[in-house]
């Protein structure tokens, strides 16, 4: 382009000069007036620097205060069934990330959060009346990447913990299965805070035609939660009473931290996944054909979410005791008897993890202002839970996503649609096969073909003000959940308000955790 431009002025003053005159090239201040102010010489440029470094993070605040009016004690009862409820929480989250690279055939990332809660709880369980307190939660201090990568030709390869995207959907993901969640609070607004990077080895090879990667997990990419004692844990009000008994009876008196390690004494530590006989293989293929981006996978491993499995007869017999029963030296006997069941099946609660085989499939292309895509998935074995019992039920099952988003070239003015749908197969893989009579009845959140759909509206008005609703809806069986927000953001800071409300009908996700309508105030500063 600067070339050409020099060609039209030239021409232009050609056109100018009298056919029987010639411009005198020898006469430099002439030429200059000719041709305008010539530019001045370019310095050299520096030579590309071999090194890099570069820092971000963010520190984000939280408000929340519950909405939901706890019901009454039902007549008859028994006080340790009561359930736990943050009526109000402030929560500190820090992020920090650091990269640094060598030309471009060396790279090394690390990044960690920090986080520190105070909560307001109620409805805590005890022999009589229900008792409050403030709880301090000890500080939550997580490792997320922490990899180097080398490109040597055609070959990238990265080592160590790490975030591995596969599939292309956002409110649903069912090929995104290497790395797990943190679903212990939905109200982390960033996604680094959200995903939990796993320990992987991955090479990316490019084809030419397309890029193949292998990827292999040591172990287990599990998901954090928790079982019992928080707004989104596992055992609810609506939980079996023989669950409610059991932790309410452990957990009376003792604080959300005495709480989280009582978890991982019941649960023999089998809640991180974390041993290397698990360790994993998978291997994707991306391909760009015509106008549309295509990629398969397939990986042998584990479901990111366990199995919970309870001893039926431990549980039998805590829900045939009256709260007179529910002593010390009662509490004692139940689990010499259990000890039984131990040799058998592990003890009275087992988590257990089974492996499975998961193949799937993304395409996306573009019409226009919007982005087309689609994801399938089919795991072999996939972790439900019995609604009755709450026990762990392991089956077959498929899903399919269908997604449609708007885009401005502005990420924070879209829209974003997806519809859902997965169908539960049989048979189901048992966890204990000599004691688990198998999963009856319904299961909880899903029907044997579930489908729903989920949205995404995100405006941004005179530069700073931003609109933001999330919303989920569940056709079958139905649920809904919502959470519209509004606030100010700048490029290093944003501060928003907004709401979540949720419900459904009975044995949905919304039902379940329907007392854990929220309003919230969160902040973020950028660095």
């Amino acid at each position: 382009m600067l070339l050409a431009g020099a060609l039209v002025s030239s021409s232009a003053v050609a056109q100018e000069a009298p056919e029987d005159e010639t411009v005198d090239l020898s006469n430099e201040p002439d030429l200059v007036r000719a041709l305008g102010d010539a530019p001045a010489p370019k310095p050299a440029e520096p030579p590309p620097r071999a090194d890099k470094f570069e820092f971000r993070g963010y520190a984000r605040m939280t408000g929340a205060a519950g909405l939901h009016s706890l019901a009454p004690d039902v007549q008859g009862s028994v006080p340790q069934e009561r359930v736990p409820y943050d009526r109000a929480s402030i929560e500190s989250h820090l992020y920090l990330d650091v990269r640094y690279s060598h030309g471009s055939w060396f790279r090394a990332v690390a990044s960690g959060s920090l986080a520190v809660s105070t909560y307001n709880q109620v409805n805590r369980p005890s022999d009589g009346a229900a008792t409050t307190s403030f709880d301090f939660q000890k500080p939550d201090a997580i490792v997320r990447e922490l990899y180097v990568a080398f490109t040597v030709g055609r070959l990238d390869l990265r080592l160590g913990q790490q975030r591995i995207v596969w599939g292309n959907s956002d409110a649903y993901a069912p090929n995104d299965v290497l790395n797990g969640r943190d679903v212990r609070n939905p109200f982390l607004f960033d996604q680094e805070m959200l995903v939990l990077p796993a320990p992987a080895a991955r090479a990316d090879i490019d084809l030419g035609l397309g890029v193949l990667g292998i990827v292999f997990e040591p172990f287990v990419p599990s998901d954090k939660f928790d079982l019992y004692g928080t707004n989104w844990a596992f055992v609810q009000s609506d939980a079996p009473s023989g669950y409610r008994r059991l932790f309410g009876s452990l957990a009376k008196g003792l604080d959300r931290n005495a709480i989280s390690g009582l978890q991982d004494t019941l649960s023999g530590g089998a809640l991180g996944g974390g041993n290397p006989v698990n360790a994993s293989l998978g291997a994707s293929l991306k391909l760009h054909l015509g106008g549309a981006d295509v990629s398969w996978y397939f990986q042998t491993g584990f479901d990111r979410l366990p199995g919970v499995y309870v001893d039926p007869t431990f549980q039998g017999q805590l829900e045939q005791l009256g709260s007179t029963q529910l002593d010390g030296a009662v509490l004692d006997g139940l689990l010499n008897q259990t000890r039984a069941s131990t040799k058998s099946i592990g003890g009275p609660i087992q988590i257990s993890y089974r492996r499975r085989n998961h193949v799937g499939m993304d395409i996306s292309t573009n019409v226009g202002p919007f982005i087309v895509r689609a994801d399938v998935a089919f795991d072999s074995a996939k972790s439900f839970f019995a609604r009755d019992t709450l026990n762990g039920s392991l089956r077959p099952a498929a899903q399919e996503v269908l997604g449609l988003e708007y885009q401005t070239g502005n990420l924070n003015k879209l829209v974003g649609l997806e519809v859902w749908g997965m169908q539960i197969f049989d048979p189901e893989v048992r966890y204990v096969p000599s004691l688990d009579p198998g999963t009856s009845g319904s299961l909880l959140w899903f029907h044997d073909r579930s489908w729903g759909a989920g949205g995404l509206l995100r405006w941004l008005f005179w530069d700073s003000v931003v609109m933001e609703t999330r919303a989920s809806v569940g056709i079958d069986p139905f649920w809904w959940s919502v959470r519209p927000e509004i606030g100010y953001q700048s490029p290093s800071f944003t501060v928003r308000a907004g709401v979540l409300a949720l419900d459904g009908t009975g044995g949905a996700f919304g039902d379940y955790y329907r007392r854990n309508s929220t309003a919230y105030v969160t902040s973020r500063v950028s660095f």
